[in-house]
């Protein structure tokens, strides 16, 4: 193919001036700041590639000429919050992830999320995470002992000759994050899940699961447990991080004109969603539509 056109297709609300898709949220997130890089080097790196990027720039039924004057399509929407179906989710309280992450919570004291999985317990971390300023904070929130002192343990505010945190200007809120059955954080990595966990155990986070979610009402959400019993998870401001839905709008309109195209990452398969695999599909959609050999599948892909 000759030419390269980047169009992101908003669709969705959430749509922003930038690249990024899923990363502009994970980077975010304590500790994931490093995906705010990938997206700053595709910014500079399309470019110079000579890819024209056009961002906010909805795609439709309307467009269905201007698609069908390239050689191939590749459908890279993504994802959607998923929907749920509980009374009360339409109130003005109720917020989806993204507008958590982006927008926030305001000055709620309380916040329940409904969903533990990757992006419930994501967004639990970056509601409740505490900056620190430097190392003294960290050795004596995990009781490291630094070798060679004889005063192991103690004065460790003065470790590095800073303040131990940085004040907040709004205290992080207390933050109850809840699903129906199955483990907290489910489908995050082995060997990072309980790290989560434990940071999330450490800021006070309340984890619930067992449950049937009733109503969402001003005061909270009012569950179900196991048992029988009505209980209030009561909560200023309610977020829903129920996981995601492919945005494959577009589909049928792909469908309908003559042109060849490819559906890559959540768009074609929103379940475990995977940045390795969406890279890897994302690749081999090109290698096709410009008629040349894929590389070999990788496991992520298999």
């Amino acid at each position: 193919m000759g030419g390269h056109t980047f169009r992101q297709s908003s669709l969705n609300r959430h749509s922003r001036k930038e690249l990024g898709g899923q990363f502009r949220y994970a980077r975010l997130v304590p500790g994931k700041e490093d995906y705010g890089g990938t997206i700053a080097y595709f910014e500079r790196e399309l470019p110079r590639l000579g890819v024209e990027v056009e961002l906010r720039r909805e795609i439709g039924e309307a467009d269905a000429e201007l698609l069908a004057g390239f050689d191939g399509v590749v459908l890279a929407t993504g994802v959607v919050p998923r929907r749920v179906e509980i009374p009360g989710v339409e109130d003005a309280a109720v917020l989806d992830y993204p507008e958590a992450f982006t927008e926030g919570v305001g000055e709620a004291r309380s916040v329940a999320i409904v969903g533990a999985g990757g992006i419930g317990v994501d967004l639990a971390h970056f509601l409740t995470h505490a900056e620190s300023a430097d190392r003294a904070t960290f050795l004596h929130t995990f009781s490291v002992k630094l070798p060679g002192r004889k005063d192991r343990g103690t004065d460790l505010s003065r470790a590095g000759g800073r303040e131990t945190s940085v004040p907040r200007e709004i205290p992080p809120p207390r933050v109850t994050v809840m699903r129906r059955n199955g483990r907290v954080g489910t489908g995050i990595g082995r060997t990072t899940r309980w790290v989560w966990l434990d940071a999330l155990k450490r800021a006070g986070v309340e984890t619930r699961t067992g449950l049937s979610y009733r109503r969402i009402g001003p005061e909270g959400v009012e569950i179900e447990t196991e048992d029988g019993e009505t209980e209030l998870i009561a909560a200023d401001r309610v977020v829903i991080a129920a996981g995601q839905e492919r945005n494959d709008a577009l589909l049928p309109l792909l469908e309908r004109i003559d042109v060849p195209f490819r559906i890559v990452g959540g768009a074609e398969d929103s379940a475990e969603l995977n940045a390795v695999r969406a890279f890897a599909t994302g690749l081999r959609a090109a290698y096709e539509l410009a008629g040349e050999a894929p590389p070999p599948a990788t496991r992520s892909e298999r």
